[in-house]
């Protein structure tokens, strides 16, 4: 089939009675306007019949050809864009072919005047393409090419729910390059956060996006973009809730952010969501008390006794994330003096040594940072010395030191922090310097360029410098 176009039709005696002919005077009869909506509806009938007769071959140039032939005319219903629109959607979504054959074609250029139909189904189905192409790798540098950040960001404020649900799907997806994420930002996306109303989660997951980059991140961590997400905490709906925890998380990485977060008010909602029947929800919120605790600004508010006996109750669930956060939660605020005397008293350090033995990588690495952290501190070392965490530390199976080798293991880095921190002082360190065999391996990997990171060299440097010290003391003692 030829792509539609305007046929030369032969004279008609009707044609006599048309507006176009001078020789008439009065009323006449507008056959062209009557005709319209029967036309609209042949053409919306036979580009249907076009879409299932294609639907189970390839997508060709030839049938692409014919599709993009209906969108320049008045005289095709905005039903019959939408419809192709959506038929392309759907077959770039589940193909990368399909969806490279989209880009090469003449639709392409249709796309954007689609954004501004009058029609809402238009609309939604031009984003929902849009969607579809941002799937593939190959394909979604194009809708960034295409310049229409500025266009999909006005559709935030759509009154159709839809429309903005599939307009912030596209910019979800644009955000997660750092290109894309500049040009949203420079279309002044967070305005308002506008679309957060019709299509909260989708709102969320584009923040979320955007606070990832550094480029980006200071853009969403404004005071009202945390009032609205701080808001969603109180909803009924668990994914609404984790997707604002989500945002939220990225957002209290940058100081301003977690400032902002804190301002919003997300302190009263934090103890209630510890609780949550919602294991996710759980985990969530622990990561994000520790992502607050990372901040000496914003410490102040998980310094709470109760809060730290909460995360203490949390490190005794069966499931692996949450524990994981909490233990998280606890090593960051023990990195603060208060914090830390905190932590002791919620009587924290039983159960987070017993994480040492841990076999989640993520979990001991957050019980050794705590452990590190605690150690360093003068009024809490005592109690860390006395449970001997570097007994596990060294020689327990799952522990990260167990095999210093093994560049795979994540908790190794935090094991060689805690046992440099107890070595600073001489109570940790009189049991240290007994370690004769796990002394000589740390000799050995100082001077190993091919170990690790230079931050864990460094660290095994200190902690022997420390076990050199206190042994030349104690053999002057000796010979006293």
């Amino acid at each position: 089939m030829q792509p539609l176009a305007r046929q030369d039709t032969r004279p008609s005696i009707y044609s006599w009675w048309s507006d176009s002919n001078p020789g008439l005077h009065g009323p006449t009869i507008n056959l062209h306007a009557a005709a319209k909506p029967l036309s609209r509806f042949l053409y919306h009938r036979q580009a249907l019949n076009i879409i299932k007769k294609n639907r189970d071959s390839p997508l060709s140039t030839a049938t692409l050809e014919i599709y993009s032939s209906y969108f320049p005319w008045d005289f095709v219903s905005w039903s019959t864009k939408a419809a192709i629109l959506s038929e392309l959607a759907d077959r770039a979504r589940t193909s990368e072919i399909a969806a490279r054959a989209v880009v090469d074609s003449p639709v392409l250029p249709h796309v954007e005047p689609m954004l501004l139909s009058p029609s809402t189904q238009t609309r939604s189905a031009s984003c929902k393409l849009l969607r579809s192409m941002g799937l593939h790798s190959s394909t979604a540098p194009v809708i960034l090419e295409l310049q229409l950040c500025g266009r999909l960001v006005s559709l935030l404020r759509d009154e159709h729910p839809q429309v903005v649900r599939e307009a912030t799907s596209v910019l979800c997806g644009i955000a997660k390059s750092v290109g894309g994420a500049q040009a949203i930002a420079d279309a002044k996306v967070m305005a308002g956060v506008p679309s957060l109303r019709f299509a909260p989660q989708q709102t969320c997951e584009l923040v979320k996006e955007l606070a990832s980059h550094e480029s980006t991140g200071p853009a969403v961590c404004e005071f009202e973009t945390s009032v609205q997400l701080v808001s969603l905490l109180g909803e009924a709906d668990f994914k609404i809730v984790e997707s604002a925890m989500d945002a939220l998380c990225e957002i209290v990485r940058w100081v301003d952010g977690a400032c902002a977060v804190v301002s919003a008010g997300v302190r009263g909602h934090i103890a209630k969501l510890l609780q949550s029947l919602s294991p996710i929800l759980r985990h969530k919120t622990c990561q994000l008390v520790g992502g607050l605790a990372r901040h000496e600004s914003t410490a102040l508010v998980t310094s709470e006794p109760e809060l730290c006996v909460r995360l203490v109750s949390l490190l005794s669930e069966e499931d692996p994330e949450v524990v994981r956060w909490a233990t998280f939660a606890l090593s960051q605020i023990a990195r603060w003096l208060e914090d830390a005397k905190a932590a002791i008293d919620a009587e924290a350090l039983d159960p987070v040594l017993a994480l040492l033995e841990s076999p989640n990588p993520h979990t001991r690495l957050a019980a050794y940072v705590m452990s590190g952290c605690l150690a360093r501190r003068q009024s809490t070392a005592p109690a860390v010395f006395e449970l001997r965490p570097f007994v596990r530390i060294v020689y327990e199976p799952n522990a990260g030191i167990h095999d210093l080798t093994h560049d795979g293991d994540l908790a190794r880095y935090g094991a060689i922090s805690a046992l440099e921190g107890i070595s600073k002082w001489s109570d940790g360190i009189a049991a240290l310097a007994d370690l004769d065999d796990i002394l000589q391996r740390f000799e050995e990997l100082s001077h190993d360029q091919s170990f690790g990171r230079a931050k864990e060299v460094q660290k095994i440097r200190n902690m022997l410098y420390n076990v050199a010290r206190y042994n030349e003391h104690r053999g002057r003692v000796i010979d006293q």
